[in-house]
This record gives structure tokens, sequence and C-alpha cells, in this order.
């Protein structure tokens, strides 16, 4: 998505992510199965004012409280068939002041790990192109290299060392030459290794 300089609150996320759920509601798929995720309660509170207003327009039949939009903290353990992903952030300085939150690799790991079904990862293209100080060092890969698509594997080794490579594998392309990715070829990567269809 086309936005730069956003902090906390992405009005034009949440209206993708409002108009997103309104689409699985109006096709049969229950609240209790569709997740909405951002980093910040600032976000969940205007994506839920933009879905209370999307669904009133197209007369769709909604009871928010049925609805999962919250924090990543708040929905460990828990899957629902459909998730959509919020990075909302666009903002290089904020990136930079608050990588340490927003770049966890666990934090990002329940967030694209709790889809059972379809995953939509909302996110602007300074996200893709920043580089956390920590990746800037070239860690070394664990395990297989390129990674398999995640719904191969079968063993928590396997899966535990996936998510381990998913973060550096996102950012590093040639990781023996140390060439970087853009930021669409990096979200492109990180949709491949998750299963997914990468949407521009």
């Amino acid at each position: 998505l086309r936005h730069f300089g956003a902090v906390r609150e992405s009005p034009l996320e949440a209206a993708l992510a409002a108009d997103l759920v309104c689409y699985f509601l109006s096709q049969g798929v229950p609240e209790e199965e569709i997740a909405v995720i951002s980093p910040y309660r600032r976000q969940n509170n205007c994506i839920r004012r933009a879905i209370s207003t999307l669904a009133k327009k197209r007369n769709i039949s909604l009871t928010l409280s049925l609805l999962t939009v919250d924090t990543v903290e708040r929905i460990q353990g828990g899957e629902k068939e459909i998730v959509i992903v919020s990075l909302t952030s666009s903002d290089e300085s904020h990136l930079q002041e608050e990588e340490e939150f927003f770049f966890s690799p666990g934090r990002f790991n329940v967030a694209l790990t709790r889809a059972k079904q379809k995953l939509f990862l909302l996110g602007s293209p300074a996200v893709f192109r920043y580089i956390p100080s920590s990746l800037k060092l070239g860690i070394p890969l664990e395990g297989e290299f390129p990674l398999p698509p995640f719904p191969s594997l079968t063993s928590k080794e396997e899966k535990r060392l996936w998510r381990v490579n998913l973060w550096k594998k996102w950012y590093w392309h040639h990781l023996d030459k140390g060439h970087f990715l853009d930021g669409t070829e990096r979200a492109k990567e990180l949709c491949r290794c998750l299963g997914f269809e990468f949407l521009p």
C-alpha cells in the first residue's frame, strides 16, 4: 500500500482491512473466524470504526464484539480461518525508534502463523525497505536454504528452524554476497515462504 509517514495509525490500511472483513462476512464467514491484527491499539480502534461504518453502509449484519481486532500479544495461541495483519507504520524514524518492538521475530511469527485458510498482510513499502540493525550484520541461516513453504513442514524442529530463518530470509537474498532485496521482492519472498499468493 502506497502510504508514508504513518506512525501508530493508518486510515488507508484500516479501510482495506474493513473492506476485506466485510467481504468475508458477506460470503458467510462467521465473525468468530476472522481476526485483524495490528501492533497498536490506536490502529485497532481505527479499524473497528472503519468496519462498523462500512458494514452499515453495505447493510451487513455484524456483531463487532465477536470479531477479533487486537494486538499480536492478545491473540497468541488462537487460530482463525481468516487473518488480516495491518503493519500500520510507514515512518522511517518511528520504525528506527521502535525497531526492537516492531520487528520482533517472535511477534511476527505469531501474527503470520494464526491463519487456517487465508492470511492478508497489509503494509507500506517503507516497512519492507527498512533494515533492522540486528539484521545488517548478516547472521547466518540455520538448516535448509532456500526455505521450504511452511505448510509442507511436519516436525516441531522443522517449524522452529523455519520461524528462525524466515526473518533472516525475508531481508537477505544472496546471503554470502550481502545483497538486499528491495521492498516488493521482500514481500514476494515472504509470501512464497508462507505458501500464499502475493497481490501488489
